[in-house]
C-alpha cells in the first residue's frame, strides 16, 4: 500500500490519484455551466494548488480524508437529478456539509476563501459550482441597498414580506421569488465580442452567492448540531451492545476494549450523515433505474405481444380462400395475336412482327391463383373499407372470374349473405354477351365449361338462355339455366364486344356502300322528272316537287347513316343550295339524337361515360350514403335506431335517398372517381325530375346498375336521354348552354330550383336562324309557337323529367329521342329502318340502274349470235 503512495505528497486535495483504491474508474472533471473543457482547463493552471498536508497532520490521516473526499466527488458525480427540487437540494446541502465537517474543513474559512474555478478544494466547491449552474434559488430576501441597485423592473418582481427579527421586532423585506447566477458569455473564438453582464445580474450574482453562503452556514450549524446528537446515540448503542455482550459471556466477563472517543463518534456520525447517506441515495437511485428499465422492458415486452397480436389478427382479416384447383385453372389456350405488318424487324423491314400481350398481375389472386396453396393473404384492405385495397379487388375477382364466394373471405354472415345475393342477382346476361356454358363432353360424359355467346333472351314461361357454344355448327345452339352459366372473363367477354360490334360496323359499312351506289345513279333535284297521270310523257319536274325529292333523300341517307351528309351536298350541288342550308336540314331530320345519342360531341356523353366503370359496386357507395345521411338525421331529430330498422316514414322524411351535388361527389370520390363541379351539376341535373336540384338513389342505380360489366358501357349509354343543349326540333346540338349560377343571381334567363341552387339558360342564337330556315323549308309550321324556350321564369320552371326520365333545358317535356327508341332491342328497329330506306332509295334510282346495266352490256357484252 506504500508503493502506492508514492507522489500523494505532491499532489492537492481533490484530486485523483493512482492509488486511490475506491471503485472509480474515470471521474468527469467539474467544470460551470456555460464554460467548456478549453477555458476550464486554464482556469485551473492559472490557480495556485492546495498545499501539502500540515507538518502536525500525520500522512495516513490526511490520505483517510482525501480518500472520503475522493468518495463523495464520486457519488456526487452519480447523483446529478437530485439537484431539481428544493427538498433534495436542502439534504444535498447537509450531507456535504457533514463531508466537509468530517475532514476538519473550517466552514467560516472556507466560505470566504472559495474560488470559482480551479481545483475543488472542498465540499463548498462543489456546492458552490453546482448550485452556480444548475440551482435556481427561491424566495429569497434581499436588503435595501440590494435592492437600491436593482432596476425598477427587476423590483417589480419582487414582493413585500414581514419577517420577525431576533429581538422580536418586526420588519418587512423585499422578497424575489427566484434568482440564478448568470455566467458572462463566452466568445466563439478571440476576436469575437461578446455582450457583458448587465448591471442587475451582477446584483444578482452577488445576492446568488451572498445566499448559499448564508444558507451553507445555516445548514453547518444545523449538521454540527444533528451530528451531537447522532453520537450520542452511537455512544449509547455502543454501550447497550457491551452489556449483551457481558450477558451472553459464559464467565460475565469481556476483554477490555478502549472506549471510543468523542472524536470518533463524531468522526463515525458525520461519516453516516455525509458518505454513507450519498452511497443510500446512490443505491436507491441505482434500484429506481433497474426497477425503471424492468418496467421499461415489460413495457417493451406488452407491446410486442399486443403487436403481434394484432399482426396476425390483421393477417387473419386479410385471409383468401381460394378456389380448387379446377375453378382456378388457367383460361383455355387463345389464337396467338395477329401479326403486325406495319412495322417490320430492325435488321429486316420485311419481317412482320407479333405485338406481345402480356398480363399485369394485378391483385393476390393473379400471383397466387396457380401456386396449389387455400389460403392466401392479400396485400392490404381498402381504406374505410373502400374497394381500393387489394383484399377487396382479389374478393370481387374471385367472384367475377370463378363465381366463387367463401364465408371465411368475409368479415360476418350478414356480408356473406349479401355477396351470395349480389353473385345470383348478377345471373343476368345480355343478347351477345359471352359466357361459359356447362355442357356435357360426349367422349367422358362429365361436364365441362365452355365458352359461348347468348344469342336469344329468355321467355317469361322459360327462364333459359339461348346460347351458341363455340365450336358448334353456326345455325346449332343450345339452351341453358341461369345456374349452368357464369359471366365469361375479361378478355373473352371484349372478344365477344369486339365481335359484336365489328359485325354491327360492316353491316353499317355494306348499308353505306349500298346508299352510295344508289344515291350515284339517281336524279340529281335540278334534273329530275316526274310523269303523272295525265302527262303522255316524263317532264322536268317543278320547284316544289325537285325540293321534296331533294328532302326525301336526305331523308332516307341519314336513315341509313348520320355520316353520309357530304355525298347528299355534293349530289345537290346543282340544286342551287348552299353546304349551310343542307347541314341545318340534315340536322332536323330523323334520327334526332339528344345529348346522349347525337352525332356530335358532347361534354353530357363524356360526362356520363366517366362514371361507368366496370368493377365498381355503386350498390354499396350508394348504400353508404343514404346510411350516413339516416345517421345524421336521427341525431339531429333523437331517433335511436339504425337504418335498417327505421320506419318507412321517417327514411321518407329525412330524404336520405336523394343525392344532391355534394352527396354525388362523395359516392364517386369513395369509388376514386373525381369529378369537376360542372360535371356533378350535369349528372344530378340529368336525373332530377322535379327540378329540386336532388336526383332519385334508385334512378342513378338504374342507369348504372349494381355493378357495370365489362361492356356494358355503351348499352347503359343507349339507354338513357337527356336533353340539356340539344334542341329536339332542329336537332342542334349546341342549341342551349346550362350553367351553374350564385344563389344572389337574378335575370330573365335564372332558374330557381326548389333547393335553393339557381340555374342559368341561355339559348344561342344559331337555333333561331335554324328554326326561320326550317319555315322557310317546310320542315316547321309557320304558326308553330317557340314554346321550347321563354324568358319567363314561370314557364322556365319547367325544368325537369318527363315519364321517360328526360331532362331538358328547353322548358316542355320532351320524349326519349328518336336515336334511343331506334337503338332499343340491340337495334332492330334501327336495322329495319335502315333496310326500308334502303329500298326506297333503290327504287328511286333503279330506272337509271337499269339503263347503266344496259349500257354496260352494248358496250362490253357479247353481240347476240
Amino acid at each position: 500500500f506504500e508503493g502506492q503512495l508514492v507522489d500523494c505528497r505532491s499532489r492537492p486535495l481533490g484530486t485523483t490519484t493512482a492509488a486511490t483504491t475506491m471503485p472509480l474508474q474515470k471521474r468527469a472533471t467539474w467544470r460551470p455551466a456555460g464554460t467548456n473543457e478549453n477555458t476550464t482547463a486554464a482556469a485551473s493552471k492559472s490557480t495556485r494548488p492546495v498545499a501539502p498536508p500540515p507538518k502536525n497532520m500525520p500522512f495516513e490521516s490526511w490520505v483517510q480524508r482525501k480518500d472520503a473526499f475522493d468518495r463523495g466527488v464520486e457519488l456526487l458525480a452519480r447523483l446529478g437529478t437530485r439537484w431539481e427540487s428544493d427538498d433534495e437540494y436542502q439534504k444535498m446541502t447537509k450531507a456535504l456539509c457533514a463531508i466537509d465537517e468530517s475532514l476538519g474543513v473550517d466552514a467560516e474559512e472556507a466560505v470566504k476563501t472559495t474560488a470559482s474555478s480551479g481545483p475543488a478544494r472542498n465540499m463548498f466547491d462543489i456546492f458552490k459550482r453546482k448550485s452556480m449552474g444548475v440551482v435556481a434559488l427561491t424566495f429569497v430576501t434581499i436588503t435595501a441597498k440590494e435592492a437600491s441597485n436593482l432596476s425598477e423592473t427587476v423590483k417589480s418582481y419582487a414582493s413585500e414580506k414581514e419577517v420577525t427579527l431576533r429581538s422580536g421586532e418586526k420588519k418587512t423585506v423585499l422578497e424575489l421569488p427566484q434568482v440564478r447566477y448568470n455566467y458572462p458569455a463566452v466568445p466563439p473564438n478571440k476576436s469575437a465580442q461578446v455582450k457583458p453582464l448587465t448591471k442587475d445580474q451582477k446584483v444578482q450574482n452577488a445576492i446568488f452567492l451572498k445566499t448559499i453562503r448564508r444558507r451553507w452556514m445555516q445548514t453547518h450549524q444545523e449538521v454540527v448540531a444533528a451530528a451531537g446528537k447522532l453520537s450520542v446515540r452511537l455512544l449509547e448503542e455502543y454501550l447497550k451492545q457491551r452489556e449483551n455482550d457481558a450477558a451472553e459471556a459464559k464467565d460475565g466477563t469481556v476483554e477490555p476494549v478502549e472506549h471510543p472517543s468523542a472524536e470518533d463518534l463524531k468522526a463515525r456520525a458525520l461519516h453516516i450523515m455525509g458518505i454513507r447517506k450519498l452511497s443510500k441515495w446512490v443505491e436507491e437511485d441505482n434500484e429506481r433505474k433497474e426497477e425503471e428499465e424492468k418496467e421499461s422492458k415489460d413495457t417493451k415486452r406488452e407491446e410486442a405481444r399486443m403487436a403481434h397480436d394484432a399482426f396476425v389478427r390483421g393477417k387473419k382479416n386479410l385471409e383468401i380462400w381460394m378456389p380448387d384447383e379446377e375453378a382456378s385453372s388457367k383460361a383455355p389456350h387463345k389464337q396467338p395475336p395477329r401479326f403486325i405488318f406495319a412495322t417490320g424487324g430492325r435488321r429486316n423491314p420485311a419481317v412482320p412482327l407479333r405485338s406481345k400481350q402480356v398480363r399485369v398481375a394485378s391483385s393476390t389472386v393473379d400471383i397466387l391463383r396457380n401456386s396449389g396453396l387455400k389460403v392466401v393473404h392479400a396485400y392490404n384492405a381498402g381504406r374505410d373499407g373502400g374497394p381500393d385495397g387489394d383484399l377487396e379487388k382479389s374478393r370481387q375477382q374471385l367472384v367475377d372470374e370463378f363465381g366463387y364466394v367463401h364465408k371465411n373471405n368475409y368479415g360476418d354472415r350478414d356480408e356473406w349473405e349479401e355477396a351470395k345475393r349480389k353473385l345470383k342477382a348478377s345471373y343476368t346476361y345480355r343478347k351477345g354477351e359471352r359466357v361459359c356454358a356447362k355442357v356435357e363432353d360426349p367422349d367422358t360424359g362429365k361436364a365441362r365449361w365452355q365458352h359461348g355467346t347468348v344469342v336469344a333472351m329468355p321467355d317469361e314461361d322459360d327462364n333459359k338462355y339461348e346460347v351458341h357454344v363455340d365450336g358448334a355448327r353456326s345455325d346449332k345452339t343450345e339452351f341453358f339455366s341461369p345456374d349452368e352459366l357464369r359471366k365469361g372473363k375479361a378478355g373473352s367477354q371484349r372478344e365477344g364486344e369486339a365481335e359484336s360490334a365489328y359485325s354491327e360496323w360492316l353491316e353499317q359499312k355494306r348499308a353505306r356502300e349500298l346508299a352510295k351506289d344508289y344515291l350515284s345513279h339517281m336524279e340529281p333535284p335540278d334534273e329530275y322528272r316526274v310523269q303523272g297521270d295525265d302527262d303522255p310523257a316524263p317532264r322536268q319536274a317543278s320547284e316544289p316537287e325537285a325540293m321534296e325529292h331533294w328532302k326525301n333523300v336526305g331523308r332516307k341517307l341519314k336513315i341509313v347513316d348520320r355520316s353520309l351528309l357530304d355525298e347528299w351536298v355534293e349530289w345537290s350541288r346543282g340544286f342551287g343550295v348552299s353546304y349551310y342550308i343542307c347541314n341545318v336540314l340534315w340536322d332536323a331530320f330523323e334520327p334526332i339524337g339528344c345529348d346522349v345519342h347525337t352525332a356530335y360531341f358532347s361534354l353530357t356523353r363524356q360526362t356520363l361515360a366517366k362514371i361507368l366503370r366496370p368493377g365498381l359496386d355503386y350498390d354499396s357507395a350508394a348504400h353508404r350514403i343514404v346510411v350516413k345521411k339516416w345517421n345524421k338525421f336521427s341525431t339531429e331529430n333523437d331517433k335511436d335506431c339504425s337504418f335498417d330498422e327505421a320506419d318507412p316514414a321517417d327514411i321518407e322524411q329525412s330524404q336520405c335517398s336523394l343525392f344532391d351535388r355534394l352527396d354525388l361527389k362523395s359516392l364517386l370520390r369513395y369509388l376514386g372517381i373525381e369529378l369537376k363541379h360542372e360535371e356533378l351539376r350535369m349528372i344530378v341535373d340529368a336525373f332530377d325530375k322535379d327540378s329540386s336540384g336532388k336526383m332519385e338513389k334508385d334512378a342513378f342505380l338504374a342507369f348504372t346498375g349494381a355493378r357495370v360489366a365489362e361492356g356494358e358501357t355503351r348499352q347503359k349509354l343507349n339507354s338513357r336521354c337527356v336533353w340539356e343543349g340539344t334542341c329536339g326540333k332542329c336537332g342542334l346540338s349546341n342549341a342551349f348552354r346550362v350553367s351553374t349560377v350564385p344563389p344572389s343571381a337574378e335575370g330573365k334567363n335564372i332558374v330557381k330550383l326548389k333547393n335553393g341552387e339557381k340555374r342559368r339558360k341561355v339559348e344561342l342564337k344559331e337555333r333561331r336562324l335554324r328554326m326561320e330556315i326550317l319555315k322557310q323549308f317546310q320542315e316547321m309550321d309557320e304558326d308553330e309557337e317557340e314554346d321550347e324556350y321563354s324568358d319567363h321564369e314561370e314557364e322556365d320552371d319547367e325544368y325537369a323529367d318527363d315519364e321517360n326520365n328526360v331532362t331538358t333545358s328547353k322548358g316542355p317535356k320532351c320524349s326519349t329521342c328518336t336515336m334511343a327508341q331506334w337503338l332499343k332491342d340491340d337495334g332492330d328497329l334501327m336495322r329495319k329502318k335502315r333496310r326500308e330506306a334502303l329500298e326506297a332509295l333503290r327504287k328511286k334510282s333503279q330506272e337509271r340502274r337499269d339503263e347503266a346495266e344496259l349500257r354496260s352490256l352494248l358496250d362490253k357484252g357479247p353481240p347476240p349470235a
